[in-house]
C-alpha cells in the first residue's frame, strides 16, 4: 500500500490553462506558485514556480470518476524524483 503525506497543498486549475499551487491549506497565508498545465486523455501535467525561483513539475492520472489525481513530482522540469502525491477534488 502506498502512503501519502497530508501536507494540505491546494491547487487551482484555471480554464485558461494556468495553475496556482498553494503550499498549505490556508490560501490566505500559504505561498503561491504560478504555472501552466495540460491535459492529454487522463493525464495532467503541470509546471509551476514559486516567487524566488523554486520550480516544480508534476504528472498525474485522473481517476475514472474525475474525483482525484494520483502522480509524481520533481524539481525543475522533471516530473519524477521528488515524491508522489494524491490530490482530491473539492
Amino acid at each position: 500500500m502506498t502512503t501519502y503525506p497530508t501536507m494540505g497543498y491546494v491547487v487551482l486549475f484555471r480554464t485558461n490553462g494556468t495553475v496556482r499551487v498553494y503550499d498549505g491549506s490556508d490560501t490566505t497565508t500559504a505561498f503561491a506558485a504560478e504555472g501552466t498545465y495540460s491535459v492529454t486523455n487522463s493525464t495532467v501535467n503541470t509546471s509551476y514556480e514559486y516567487p524566488g525561483g523554486d520550480k516544480f513539475s508534476t504528472t498525474a492520472v485522473i481517476n475514472a470518476h474525475k474525483t482525484f489525481l494520483e502522480g509524481t513530482y520533481g524539481d525543475g522540469d522533471n516530473t519524477t524524483g521528488s515524491g508522489r502525491f494524491f490530490l482530491v477534488k473539492q
